[in-house]
This record gives structure tokens, sequence and C-alpha cells, in this order.
């Protein structure tokens, strides 16, 4: 069918139970039943009026297709072009006409197929004397918008990540122009008859004032299910904040229904801003590998530092995992990335798991199996890892894939920490129906340079880091020489000794060590010397002379003297 600016508000509105939450209906927010209510609505066109162009005839208004929160949509002809164009008339607020225009202006440049194209902005009135309403002229599309899609269900793995692979691309075409959309839901996705992926509606985007530091307005408008943590809290946002979005929405292809609901809208606000992750996605549908979980984790963390930064950056990381999961036939644009990285293994075993397993009945076995596996994956994504392998008892992870961050071997470590200690009593807490007394959790770390082909982690690391936590003892997190290295300034560490692999990852022998606590400093400087030292500054002797000869005169109460002198020396290099 051909687009229809229902489609913009065909959802359901503000529901009452289930469903409720995903609020997908355009005067599903606050703003935009203010938007509605403000003003009368204007007088509009008739089809067979002409109006636009120099001389007010270019074009011939045709039908009436629909409306929603931001304005009304007719189909028209484009007397000078000869070509179907929609003219989309935009709703009146005051003060709200010369916004929207320069807005409006800011989309007609954006010029990407995943974008819906705006040809002209210009004004019309229907009665003279009266203010003018501004209206877009824009492409006419053939096809459906994604949420008339949904309502017929879920949508198959690969089909759905194609689908986020063009918004991914119109965000990020839109994104490096400086405009947000902040709007971004299945009814302001449009799929073509071809296939191709459009973006619809920027009318609550903003244009962001990067250099001057500039708060935007409109902080918390948009359609509540996909509204992301600092849109509730009503704080600055940018292209992150849309990342969000697009996490929602494929969250949505996969299950049917968004991640977060609630049966009014502040249930809803406060489980999206509570401290607990994003329901997993494969406890919905299965069928989704954990590498789609993985990409989902990081798009939906309530971090805003954690999330992807760029929605090139989220395409490149899904672009490698469509390649993978679709093997050697996926042909990706581009060059052809690195396949090897420097990860932080995480193996968790689950102890007991086979004495349980002959008293409980098959039935109760996977239960517990399922609940350890998302207990882990919960821990695990909230601090940054993604989830590779399930293996009953036992789960693989690591940290440093989809996405490299700075302190990746610290947040693995302060996960498997957590895992370690606290995962039977998570696993009573999800089965009190059952006695689970005797399980332990074990833990082991290893970093490495791995190779990733399809879904599986290539090299001998995968064993290493088994055999690591297979040697440590209940509630124990063993660490490799290479991460001990990396992570001893952070965490207080026991040696073990060195311990055989031989047999098990093509190594000798390893020093092994055991994670005893996180350590506690008041400055990060301190982490850094306990670890060896800074590394000393190049050509400032003098500087750091002054500096010094100055902090001795200084006088600061309370200040740890010593320990910033200490510092300063070590920076320096100074004995």
């Amino acid at each position: 069918m051909s687009w229809d600016a229902t489609q913009e508000g065909e959802h359901e509105g503000l529901p009452t139970s289930g469903h409720e939450a995903s609020g997908a209906s355009d005067f599903d927010d606050s703003f935009l039943r203010e938007l509605g209510q403000s003003e009368p609505l204007p007088v509009l066109p008739l089809p067979g009026e002409v109006l636009g162009g120099p001389d007010g005839r270019r074009y011939e208004v045709l039908e009436w297709m629909g409306g929603g929160g931001m304005g009304q949509v007719f189909r028209a002809r484009d007397e000078t072009l000869r070509r179907e164009v929609a003219l989309k008339f935009l709703l009146p607020r005051p003060g709200f006409g010369a916004e929207a225009l320069a807005e409006a202006r800011a989309v007609a440049r954006l010029d990407q197929e995943n974008i819906v194209r705006i040809f002209d902005v210009a004004e019309w009135s229907g009665i003279p004397e009266e203010p003018g309403v501004p209206f877009l002229v824009m492409e006419c599309l053939e096809g459906e918008s994604l949420a008339a899609l949904l309502k017929q269900g879920r949508l198959e793995v690969g089909r759905a990540l194609e689908v986020l692979d063009g918004i991914c691309a119109g965000l990020a075409h839109a994104h490096e122009r400086g405009l947000v959309h902040r709007d971004l839901k299945p009814g302001n996705v449009f799929l073509t008859r071809e296939g191709t992926v459009k973006l619809l509606d920027f009318g609550l985007s903003h244009l962001v004032a990067a250099s001057a530091g500039l708060t935007p307005p409109l902080l918390t408008a948009g359609t509540p299910a996909y509204m992301a943590p600092e849109q509730w809290r009503g704080e600055a946002q940018d292209a992150r904040t849309d990342l969000w979005a697009a996490g929602v929405v494929l969250y949505e292809m996969l299950t049917g229904r968004p991640p977060f609901q609630g049966a009014t809208l502040g249930e809803l606000r406060e489980r999206v801003l509570s401290e607990e992750p994003a329901p997993l996605v494969r406890a919905r549908n299965p069928e989704v590998s954990p590498e789609v979980e993985a990409l989902l984790a990081t798009a939906l963390t309530k971090d805003l530092e954690r999330r992807f930064p760029t929605a090139r950056e989220l395409r490149h990381e899904l672009r490698e995992l469509r390649a993978r999961l679709a093997g050697p036939g996926f042909e990706e644009a581009g060059p052809k990335s690195q396949q090897r990285r420097q990860l932080v293994l995480l193996s968790c075993q689950l102890r007991g798991l086979s004495r349980l397993a002959g008293r409980l009945d098959a039935e109760d076995v996977g239960e517990l199996e399922a609940a350890f596996q998302q207990s882990c994956a919960e821990v695990i994504q909230r601090h940054g890892g993604s989830v590779n392998l399930y293996m009953s008892g036992e789960v693989f992870a690591c940290f440093g894939c989809p996405q490299v961050r700075e302190g990746d071997s610290e947040r693995a470590v302060r996960a498997a920490l957590l895992l370690a200690q606290g995962l039977p009593e998570t696993l009573q807490r999800k089965l009190p129906h059952l006695s689970l007394s005797g399980l332990k959790a074990r833990v082991g770390l290893h970093t490495d340079r791995v190779g990733l082909d399809t879904r599986t982690l290539q090299g001998n690391a995968p064993r290493v880091v088994s055999r690591l936590a297979s040697q440590a003892g209940p509630g124990e997190v063993l660490v490799g020489e290479t991460l001990w290295r990396q992570v001893r300034g952070a965490f207080e560490t026991k040696l073990l000794g060195s311990r055989d692999f031989s047999g098990w990852a093509g190594l000798a022998r390893m020093d092994v060590h055991r994670v005893l606590r996180e350590r506690e400093v008041r400055v990060r400087f301190e982490r850094t010397l306990v670890a060896g030292g800074l590394t000393p500054l190049v050509g400032r002797e003098h500087e750091l002379g002054q500096l010094l000869e100055r902090w001795d005169g200084v006088m600061r109460d309370g200040c740890p003297r010593r320990s910033v002198n200490t510092t300063l020396r070590a920076c320096s290099g100074i004995p």
C-alpha cells in the first residue's frame, strides 16, 4: 500500500495492561499531547485544490492519506516535475512554526537512501490574513511501515538484522550532520516494496549544538517504550539516544514486543531507570544467537558511556555479525575486518550440578540450567561482556567483543567476583521451590589474542580459561599471568604458583593467581603505583621541578601530601 501517515500513530494508545507500555501512538507522550491540544487543527486543503510554487499552482492535492501527532499528510501531484509527492502539513502550537521549518530544512539537506527525502519546505494559508501552515514536500513511498509488518508477528533473525542495518545507515548519515532523530520507533521505519528501509519523521529531532555545549529543548519528547534513560531523566541527548531506540526496535522485531513494559507510564519509567538490564532476548526467542544477544546488550545498556558511541560503529559490528552468522556466502561492503582480537575470556562453572541432577527430574534440571545461564548473562552483560557459549554447567564469555572499551580487564574481574561469590544465592532466590544446597560457582579468567570465526572462538585461549576455572575452589576466581599484570593494581591477589597446562592448551606451565578482593584506594594513581609505577615523562624536568617546589609550599587541609608527593616523584622519575 502507499505510505499512510496514519501509520505514525497506528498502534494502540496508552494501554491498560500487557502491551500497554509499548506506547506506540504518537500521542503517547506529554509533548505530543500538548501539541495536539494546544491549538485547534488548522484549515487544511481539500482534494482538487492547488497550492505551492511561485504562482501557487505547483501541487494539486489528490487525496488525504492520514494523520498522526505531528501532522496531516496528503497525496499530491507535482505539475512541474510530473510526479506524485506527499505533502505533510505540520500541526501548530505557539512558536512551533519557525522551529519546525528550521528543522525541516535541516532534514531536507540530508541525502541518503535510508531517509525519506524532503524536496521542499513551504507554508500554505487557506484563509486570508490567517497564519500560514508549514508543510513539507516529500517523496511518496509505496510499501508499509515496520509497525504494520510487526502486527503480523516477529521477524526472522536475518531479516531483523537486515532492517537494523538500514536503520543504522540512515542514522549514521544524519548523526554525522548534527541531526538526532529522538523518536525512532517501528511507526517511523518504512519498508518499501523494493525492500529499502526508510526513516520517517524527524519532527522531534534537534540540531546538536556540540560546539556551544547547549542543552537541546524538548528533552522528554519521544514515544515512551522507545525512550532512553537519559530522555526519561530530562538530560542532554546525542546519537547514543537513537542507538538505544534502535536496540529497542531490534528487540521488538525479534520478540514481538519492546523489552520494557508496564501497566502505567510510571511503571515503565521505573523499569527503564532501574539498575536491572533489559530482559534477555533469548529468554523470549531461543532462536536468537548469543552474538545477537551480546549486540543488543551493548545497544541497550543503561550506562550511556558503555553504549555504542556512534551508529557507524554499531553498523560495523552488525555487518561483522551478519557475516559470521550467514557464512561465506555473505558479501560485506568495504574492507574485510580483522578477525583476531585481544580478548579477556571468562569461564564460569557450576560445581555440584551433576550431583543434584541425580535427585532432580529432567524438568527441574532444565530449569536450573536455564536460570544459571540467565544469571551469568545478566552479570556479564551488565559489566560490558558478551556470552559466547552455554554448555550445561559452564558458561563462556568474553570482554572486548563486539566493542572494545578501556578497562575491559577490570570489568571482567569484577563480573567474575560477583559470579563466584553470589551465584548460588541468586539461583536459590530464582528457584525457591528447589533445594540447591551444595551448589558452588568457580571462575577462570585469561587474556590472549583470539581468532573469531563464525560462532566459535578459535585457538588455545578457550581451553586455558576452562582449565583455570576447573582448578578454582568454590567461590574462587583464578587468573593467568598476563591478565594478572593488567589488573594487579586494582585487585588484591595471591600467587598460587606455577600450574601445568600441558595437554590442555599447548602450554607447558603458567603462573596462576587467585583474586581476593578489589583494592580500596583514594585516587586512581595509587593503583598505578602498586602495578609498577607511572611511565616517566620525558623532557619535562624543569616543569616538574617547579611543580614539586610549589607543592611543597602549599598548605591544604586534609590533603594526602605524602601520597601526592610520591605520585609526582614517580611520574617525574625523581627518586
